[in-house]
């Protein structure tokens, strides 16, 4: 609760296009003013550089079918 709508993170290498900043908070660092992301949205672009599929089923030990990543869209702004 402690303005958890606005987080940085530090990301190098994997095809990483550097020194850029994507998104924005307001004046407050509150509310998400620019480009909101979700961390679905990181882990979909961490598969998409390792060619793993987010999108495909698993089946736990116990048959329980899940998924890498449950939504996210690739943030095509972190390569180059």
């Amino acid at each position: 609760d402690h303005y958890s709508k606005g987080w940085p993170v530090v990301l190098a290498g994997g095809g990483v296009r550097g020194g850029q900043v994507i998104g924005a908070t307001d004046a407050d660092g509150i509310d998400v003013s620019d480009r909101p992301l979700a961390i679905q949205d990181l882990f979909v672009s961490f598969c998409h550089v390792l060619g793993i599929n987010p999108r495909e089923e698993y089946i736990t030990s116990d048959g329980r079918p899940i998924k890498l990543v449950d939504g996210g869209e690739l943030v095509r702004e972190l390569f180059g």
